[in-house]
């Protein structure tokens, strides 16, 4: 069941960028580049992992969303970063055009799940290439009033977590270069 209450989401992202900050334990202060601008970010990076995650805290959203970013690229202080794919959590409750879910489990785990939802601000990439191409886990979980399909990110307590972060990224990275 995807998880909608307020302070429940604020936990898991607490925990989630928590989780994804001690294993992506270098920080460097790049710009990230988005469609519409860009903003100077504090990014967290790992050599092993070989992946970049920024974020802007709950105190500065405006839009009603936790706004997570990731890429591939090793950054370095003050250069210009892409965004490879983006993790975003509703503030609360469900919000279906944002990608990001937190799924509960009968066995009580908590999934991070995408809905599939990519950008890349050229024409072609979107939803439909997403499902078309993808080829992770997935999972049908109850969501509101119905049943989606949901791409499995990972388990949140897993010791591998930031690993499975970093294969869904890599992943929607492949899809996004198939246009």
């Amino acid at each position: 069941m995807v998880v909608t209450n307020r302070q429940e989401i604020a936990d898991l992202v607490l925990r989630f960028r928590e989780i994804l900050c001690s294993g992506l334990q270098q920080q460097v202060h790049a710009i990230v580049g988005y469609k519409g601008g860009s903003m100077p970010l504090a990014l967290h990076w790992s050599d092993d992992v070989q992946m970049w995650m920024g974020y802007e805290s709950a105190e500065d959203t405006q839009i009603g969303r936790y706004w997570t970013v990731f890429g591939l690229e090793r950054p370095f202080p003050d250069q210009n970063m892409s965004i490879t794919a983006e993790i975003n959590f509703p503030m609360e409750g469900i919000d279906r055009r944002l990608g990001g879910a937190f799924v509960t489990t009968s066995e009580d785990d908590i999934l991070v799940v995408h809905r599939g939802r990519i950008g890349g601000g050229r024409n072609g990439i979107g939803k439909s290439l997403f499902w078309d191409n993808y080829r992770g886990r997935t999972l049908t979980a109850i969501d509101g009033d119905r049943e989606t399909d949901f791409a499995v990110i990972g388990a949140l307590d897993s010791p591998s977590f930031a690993y499975q972060v970093r294969n869904f990224v890599a992943e929607v990275e492949r899809i996004k270069n198939l246009r």
